[in-house]
């Protein structure tokens, strides 16, 4: 194994809801379904810590990004005007998670 960092998420549990902090695959990785394997990651961890619905924001136009969350059932809510610090408008969007498959053992 190479040991590059591929990508990167980071999530927040609070009561029933994953929080998506952060999420990000290296320029070279993208679009080989390393997003999709992380979010569904944090979905199932969540899942199995009592979550039943997933968060996010994520930028206007950050295309790419919002069609895969599309595809991954997220619906986008609120428009958050000038929620970045340079003033990109982000789309507030969220998943009704239902039983998301296998446990994700604990560390």
């Amino acid at each position: 194994m190479d040991r590059v960092l591929r990508g990167a998420l980071m999530a927040l549990v609070e009561g029933d809801t994953v929080r998506i902090l952060s999420i990000a695959v290296a320029p070279p990785f993208r679009r080989r379904g390393i997003g999709r394997a992380l979010m569904q990651a944090a979905e199932t961890l969540g899942w199995n810590r009592g979550a039943r619905r997933v968060s996010l924001e994520v930028g206007v136009t950050n295309d790419s990004a919002i069609a895969l969350y599309r595809r991954m059932g997220y619906r986008a809510g609120a428009l958050l005007y000038a929620y970045y610090s340079w003033g990109e408008d982000a789309h507030q969007m969220t998943k009704v998670l239902a039983n998301v498959g296998a446990p994700v053992p604990r560390p």
